[in-house]
């Protein structure tokens, strides 16, 4: 997996966008740009929302509309990209990675929609 990233987007300035949510909810936020990542064929903006102070990923394509506004962006204190990509903030679940077994036992009630029971 090839991993990518940029630091300084939009000048550090706000903007007001339209994102649609992976429920496909569309919600408009206040963003405040941390840097862009480009992660195998997806390209991510990372960012804090309103008065937030912890970064989220947010991928391009679900953005429907976007405005630039004159405010500058808030960055939280002594955030770096390069340390955030470097510390695993992209890590997601590797399909390479040592499989685990579990075992859970529910309740009839909880393993009837699950359609298994022994």
């Amino acid at each position: 997996m090839e991993l990518r990233w940029e630091r300084q987007p939009m000048e550090d300035r706000q903007f007001r966008g339209r994102y649609q949510r992976r429920d496909g909810d569309v919600a408009e936020y206040d963003f405040h740009p941390l840097g862009l990542v480009f992660r195998e064929s997806v390209v991510y903006l990372v960012a804090t929302v309103w008065d937030y102070q912890d970064p989220r990923h947010y991928a391009l394509h679900r953005f429907e509309q976007c405005e630039l506004k004159a405010e500058r962006s808030n960055r939280p204190p002594g955030f770096k990209l390069d340390a955030y990509v470097q510390a695993g903030g992209f890590d997601y679940v590797d399909p390479q990675a040592p499989k685990m077994r579990l075992r859970v036992r529910f309740d009839a009630a909880t393993a009837h929609p699950c359609g298994r029971r022994r």
